[in-house]
């Protein structure tokens, strides 16, 4: 019932205007509401949009699909939106055809870079020129990566948001960026440790020999970078993954 949802507007620089539907209860379904994290990276990639323009991005947990939404808007040659529950799904397709004009109903086996593109519109008038194809499928985390590779490819730039929620999901998250990423690609990860510590993601990152930075993204922070040393207290980080 439409009752049970309300609306979210979001304002970023250099993007337009994004609306999101989520439940107002999320009792059951995380997938349903926003989370921090996702403004946070959201935010980090406003400021750096050379991270995602003219690239493929993949988001994993995507949730209601805003830091996909922001790749797209911000000139990624396609975004790939995924989550593993059904009804958050449908509820994501929801969003970005409200939110992108680019949107494809469902992802095909066809990857076109050369689509021709139609501009989106900003609420002052400015016009973001690149967008791309988003389109959005399901993904559970470790099954059936082979299949999913064959027909979507692996994907330059893969982002995630609060998906590291219990400690078994470590793992086939790990594994399935492994597996999705290209080579010379780069894994955005925001992240604040409740029930999985940042030692347990770094330490798989390391056994899959995967590299990692992370930027000072607090209020006055000066954009160095952080050591381990600076995770001791609560926070919330943006991580950088490459392989080594």
């Amino acid at each position: 019932k439409d009752s049970a949802f309300h609306y979210m507007d979001f304002e970023f620089e250099n993007v337009p205007k994004i609306t999101l539907r989520g439940l107002k209860s999320i009792e059951h379904s995380t997938g349903l509401a926003l989370w921090s994290c996702c403004q946070i990276l959201s935010g980090y990639l406003t400021e750096n949009p050379h991270l995602v323009e003219k690239k493929r991005v993949l988001e994993l947990g995507s949730g209601l699909g805003l830091c996909g939404i922001i790749a797209h808007s911000l000139g990624a040659s396609k975004v790939l939106a995924t989550d593993g529950d059904t009804g958050v799904l449908s509820n994501l397709k929801y969003n970005l055809r409200r939110n992108c004009p680019q949107y494809i109903a469902e992802a095909t086996t066809t990857d076109t870079e050369a689509t021709s593109v139609s501009s989106l519109t900003y609420g002052d008038g400015n016009v973001a020129s690149s967008a791309g194809k988003i389109s959005c499928t399901q993904l559970i985390w470790g099954r059936d990566l082979g299949a999913f590779q064959e027909v979507h490819k692996r994907h330059s730039v893969i982002v995630a948001t609060d998906v590291f929620y219990a400690p078994q999901s470590v793992k086939p998250l790990w594994q399935t960026v492994d597996e999705l990423l290209e080579q010379d690609g780069m894994f955005l990860l925001s992240f604040v440790p409740h029930k999985v510590s940042i030692a347990q993601v770094l330490e798989e990152a390391d056994r899959l020999g995967f590299k990692w930075s992370c930027p000072d993204i607090s209020e006055d922070g000066d954009g160095e970078e952080l050591d381990e040393a600076d995770f001791n207290s609560f926070g919330y980080f943006v991580f950088k993954f490459q392989r080594k």
